[in-house]
């Protein structure tokens, strides 16, 4: 804002707020009063967006507040999930650990090739799951072929993706430990993407003569394991994205080590439901959503700049307590908690139920202390103040550190998403 002729300050006067500046402003950062009246009028503006999102203000203004935090989530319209939709555990733990760096996963995740989750999670800051679409089964139980409904936006770039399937011991309680290792109780698990389907469609003739593959993962397992199992399927993800048209599937095949074929009428490896000698379904379907085949994409958004996965959880534990000794009118963080239940957004929104947001409020009185995060030019705009209050305003109370908040919630498209969201918690105030 440039200064008016008649406001210009002599460098000399500015010289001497100066060194007034440097004897004061330690004083100032220990200073305490009692809670002003200005600093209750703000703590009462953070009930008033409690009341704005408990309904107490005009259905216009309640749809207005809705539809700009939806484009804060950067969501085209309300999710509206359907009922009983399940949440894959292994969202709800890498949430969990998003908030605790130091949890572990879930225990089924005996298998879980950790080094490379933190790959993923280190350049990725969405997570999202894809349902399966279509099960199919070739020749027998031991092939089958999966195919996902697979949809990626344009704005998002593909990090890295699996396809994540449950392993159902097969061991008697009573097996001994040289029996499980065994190698005739060994198999050996690939998957393949389908470059190419010579039918075009899945029916009951089709045959691995058929399919043109690409070998792309393979695991060796035990019939003793139980748990989830990963394999890297990037390379067919990005091929499917590249172009939709050439998703024909994953097939999926189990070969027995040694020649030994076990009985797999239990199903070791979780690929479809179970189902009796009619052809019908005999496992409960809470059972088959918490152990089905899962394919999951960790995708970077490119355009927003979002922070990782991995960067949420190194600074859920690092964030700086602002918890500074001085006035207690001077700019500083004070509490504002955002709770999505009052806009009954608790039914797609799984985690977290709310955040503490927390917002800037407080003077920038001269001198200007040392905690109060001030750069060069608020130094000189409140000496410039101080001298002629008609020239500039004071400096303003605002954020000059923010954090991202990670969301577990259900998407418009009934998809699962992990998602980090910048700059949505304060976790510093200054005077700019």
């Amino acid at each position: 804002m440039p200064f008016a002729p008649h406001a210009r300050t002599p460098f000399a006067v500015l010289l001497l707020f100066a060194a007034l500046f440097t004897l004061f402003a330690p004083l100032s950062a220990v200073a305490h009063l009692q809670q002003s009246a200005a600093e209750r009028s703000h703590q009462s503006s953070a009930s008033l967006l409690q009341d704005t999102l408990a309904g107490k203000l005009p259905p216009d203004v309640i749809h207005s507040v809705e539809a700009h935090f939806l484009r804060l989530f950067r969501l085209k319209r309300r999710p509206r999930p359907r009922l009983g939709r399940h949440i894959p555990q292994y969202m709800i733990d890498l949430y969990n650990q998003s908030q605790r760096p130091h949890a572990a996963l879930s225990a089924s995740d005996a298998r879980s090739r950790a080094p490379k989750r933190i790959a993923l999670l280190g350049t990725a800051n969405i997570v999202k799951t894809h349902d399966l679409e279509v099960t199919h089964t070739v020749l027998g139980s031991n092939r089958v072929i999966l195919k996902f409904n697979l949809s990626i936006p344009s704005g998002e770039l593909l990090r890295g993706a699996e396809l994540r399937l449950f392993l159902n011991s097969l061991s008697d309680d009573g097996e001994t430990a040289k029996k499980r290792s065994d190698r005739s109780n060994t198999r050996r698990i690939n998957v393949f993407d389908i470059l190419r389907d010579a039918n075009s469609s899945f029916s009951s003739s089709l045959s691995e003569e058929n399919l043109f593959l690409r070998s792309i993962d393979t695991h060796i397992v035990h019939s003793h394991e139980n748990g989830w199992i990963e394999f890297d399927i990037y390379p067919a993800v990005q091929r499917w994205i590249n172009n939709p048209s050439d998703n024909h599937g994953l097939y999926v095949t189990v070969n027995y080590i040694n020649g030994s074929k076990i009985n797999d009428e239990r199903q070791h490896l979780r690929v479809k439901r179970s189902v009796n000698s009619a052809g019908h379904s005999y496992e409960n379907d809470e059972f088959w959503e918490q152990t089905k085949p899962l394919l999951l994409t960790y995708t970077s958004d490119e355009k927003q700049g979002e922070t990782s996965v991995l960067s949420r959880m190194r600074r859920s534990n690092n964030g700086r307590k602002h918890r500074r000794k001085g006035r207690r009118d001077t700019c500083r963080r004070h509490a504002l908690y955002v709770d999505f239940s009052d806009v009954g957004w608790n039914d797609w929104i799984v985690a977290p139920p709310g955040y503490q947001a927390y917002y800037c409020h407080g003077e920038c009185p001269f001198p200007l202390a040392d905690h109060l995060n001030h750069t060069n030019h608020a130094i000189v705009q409140t000496l410039v103040n101080s001298v002629n209050p008609t020239a500039v305003p004071k400096a303003c109370c605002v954020p000059t550190e923010l954090s991202p908040i990670s969301m577990l919630y259900v998407d418009e498209y009934d998809k699962v998403v992990l998602k980090n969201y910048q700059d949505m918690v304060v976790e510093g105030c200054g005077c700019l």
